[in-house]
């Protein structure tokens, strides 16, 4: 009895009795026979849990079991060969057919009827080939777990338990489980896609929860839990309002608390020979970016958004007094009217004239004005919440793009490139080095493993091995690391930089003040991008230097932990052009992929920028305006190569940017910083007196 009692047979029972249970239309569960045409785990578990659901749920009882127990006997009889293709095809297709006689037998035959009836004859031979392809194909195993989740989150649909929708909770745990095992973003698209179980309102509060929960399920799971709880709940406020938001919200803790005797980290697969080597994974660096973005987010409820009464009182007390001031003025006492406006405006509704006081209807020749302040608030109140919710979509898109890059960056890392192992396996087999096995991980950071080496057969030096394996892979690693597991021995290779920096900044206050409204900031990252920024505070003096300080430390910040350049750009842009006052500055970045060799220039109202290379000068320049003047601003970007001896160039206005000032300065010289302080001099020699900036980078 206990070899029954086993999780594996007790996990394939449950699935086939969700499965079977999980419906589509007008009573038919084809679920349950198509799981079976194609599943890999348990059939009898399996058929058996299809086979209760049928007599429990199922309104052709018995035209549904038959064809379960026919599935299952076959695919038994089919156990003792390789289970191919085709058969499962042929089964779910024999199913089909069963699925459209019953159907047609009720009586559809109206044009409507028919297409739906098609459609449902799809579905089992669809699903039972994703359920056999996901065994051997990455894409179609990410399809089959949604899918399936669908399936059984969906068998809970039209239950509740006192008031919550249990689809809901089971759509929660199983996205919290393939966040488990699998991370985002696909745990985010279970979350979108299984909250369709419970009904449109549920869709972004399970989305939210996925992906947030995925994000952090492997280093954090409680914390990733909690926290995907508090902004999934959060996001289902916005859209719904707190008191339809509550059931869905119950079921989402349910579904948390139901997942957390499944909390652990995902066990590490067994290798038969030698080790794997995983790139450092990036969610520190994206809870940090997150940390650093708080502020731009914040929760409002339904009291928030209303301003208090006090505001409320001085908003309508102004409007009262530029009514009376029209007149005159007179003697009727403002305190009690003023008060009843502010009751009107705090319940929303509207006053008519009769509505006044009869004094001042038989009074004041403008009572009609004044019956009609309510309405005017609260349309002015309405239109601030507009705007609060528009400037929320926008930053809360900037940063979700930002954390989607990064995430996407993340997973690229883990990759498995295996179009570039035949290119490494030849070079090895030319060279005579004997191994077993090959592997290439990551797409722009690339890790060369290779098990198996037999050191004697390496007749080459470490670097010569190490730039034959670099030219396979296209890029430039260090030398070999071989480190070894009992008796086989794996050399491993890391991608390094293509390219080294030297730098220099220049900053000069105009004449007669202290500071300087330029601010140059050079900095790195951890992905060996180099970034160079010159931020030019409309102005000069103190306001201009916070504000392009303000500008440089937000961007270095962002930027710093992972986020994207163009996306940071748009969230300053943002958050400049909602500052009180004339917040202006031009900002010019450069991103430098010293890995890759390739160069980002991205500007927003800066003077051009040049790229120094063989003697020639080449021009980069752009015409968008300043950060902060409109709100949405598209920075103009320039892409290209680097080379060894590069100089990129980027400047404030102020400095002399001619072609023979430049040349005069740059031509064959090897000091970068005398070259630069040459340029800001022949600058101040012709005339100029405003803020000058010199930023110069040489890649070697």
């Amino acid at each position: 009895m206990k070899k029954y009692l086993r999780s594996e047979y007790l996990c394939s029972f449950l699935v086939g009795l969700l499965a079977g249970a999980s419906p589509l239309y007008g009573g038919v569960y084809p679920f349950g026979v198509a799981l079976l045409c194609g599943y890999g785990g348990n059939i009898y578990a399996c058929g058996l849990g299809a086979l209760v659901s049928a007599f429990l749920f199922g309104e052709y009882r018995l035209v549904t079991a038959v064809a379960i127990l026919y599935t299952a006997a076959i695919r038994i009889l089919f156990s003792s060969r390789k289970h191919r293709w085709w058969r499962a095809l042929l089964l779910s297709a024999a199913y089909s057919a069963l699925l459209g006689v019953t159907m047609l037998s009720r009586g559809y035959f109206t044009a409507d009827k028919l297409v739906a009836t098609l459609c449902i004859m799809l579905i089992p031979p669809v699903f039972a080939l994703i359920i056999f392809f996901s065994r051997a194909n990455r894409f179609f195993e990410g399809v089959y777990i949604l899918a399936l989740g669908l399936v059984l989150a969906r068998a809970f649909s039209g239950y509740s338990l006192y008031g919550v929708p249990l689809s809901v909770a089971a759509a929660t745990f199983i996205t919290a489980y393939v966040g488990k095992e699998k991370g985002f973003p696909l745990s985010g698209a279970a979350g979108f896609l299984l909250g369709t179980a419970g009904g449109i309102s549920a869709i972004p509060v399970t989305g939210i929860f996925g992906l947030v929960h995925g994000l952090f399920a492997y280093d954090s799971p409680v914390f990733a839990l909690i926290l995907g709880f508090m902004l999934s709940v959060t996001a289902g406020a916005y859209v719904l309002s707190f008191v339809g938001v509550f059931p869905i919200a119950a079921a989402v803790l349910a579904g948390a608390l139901l997942f957390l005797p499944f909390i652990g980290k995902k066990k590490a697969k067994k290798q038969e020979n030698t080790p794997v080597f995983q790139g450092e994974t990036r969610l520190s660096s994206l809870a940090a970016g997150f940390s650093s973005l708080s502020g731009l987010f914040f929760t409002m409820s339904d009291t928030a958004l209303s301003p208090p009464r006090d505001v409320i009182y001085r908003a309508v007390n102004d409007k009262l007094n530029s009514v009376c001031d029209s007149c005159g003025g007179c003697a009727i006492d403002k305190g009690d009217i003023s008060d009843l406006l502010t009751t009107a405006v705090c319940d929303k509704k509207s006053l008519l004239p009769a509505d006044l006081p009869v004094s001042l209807r038989k009074k004041c020749p403008y009572h009609q004005d004044i019956a009609r302040i309510p309405e005017e608030c609260v349309n002015e109140n309405i239109s601030d919440i507009n705007k609060t919710y528009s400037d929320f979509a926008d930053q809360y898109k900037c940063f979700s793009n930002m954390l989607a890059a990064s995430a996407r960056k993340a997973e690229e890392e883990q990759t498995e490139d295996d179009t570039l192992v035949p290119k490494v396996e030849k070079a090895l087999e030319d060279n005579g080095i004997y191994f077993e096995k090959v592997r290439v991980t990551g797409v722009r950071m690339r890790t060369v493993e290779i098990f198996g080496v037999h050191p004697d057969s390496i007749r080459i030096s470490s670097g010569e091995f190490s730039r034959l394996v670099a030219r396979a892979v296209g890029r430039c690693l260090c030398p070999p690391e071989f480190v070894c597991c009992g008796e086989k021995v794996t050399a491993v290779f890391t991608t390094v930089p293509a390219l080294r920096t030297e730098s220099v900044k220049l900053v000069t206050a105009r004449d007669g003040e202290t500071l300087s409204g330029d601010t140059v900031s050079m900095f790195e990252n951890g992905e060996n991008c180099f970034y160079s920024l010159v931020a030019d505070g409309m102005g000069s003096g103190r306001e201009a230097n916070m504000v392009s300080r303000l500008a440089s430390l937000y961007l270095e910040k962002i930027i710093g932990v992972g986020g994207d350049m163009n996306s940071a750009l748009l969230l300053l842009g943002d958050t400049l052009s909602r500052s009180p006052g004339e917040t202006f500055t031009t900002v010019d970045m450069l991103e430098a992929d010293r890995v890759l060799a390739r160069a980002k220039i991205v500007k927003a109202g800066a003077p051009p920028s040049f790229l120094l290379r063989g003697g020639k000068q080449y021009v980069i320049k752009s015409k968008t305006p300043p950060l902060g003047i409109i709100k949405e601003v598209t920075p103009q970007q320039t892409t290209f190569s680097l080379r060894r001896g590069d100089i990129i160039l980027m400047v404030s206005d102020g400095v002399d940017i001619s072609p023979t000032a430049i040349a005069k300065s740059f031509s064959g010289g090897k000091d970068l910083r005398a070259s630069a302080a040459k340029l800001a001099d022949i600058s101040r020699a012709r005339g100029s007196k405003d803020d000058m900036s010199v930023c110069a980078v040489r890649f070697y």
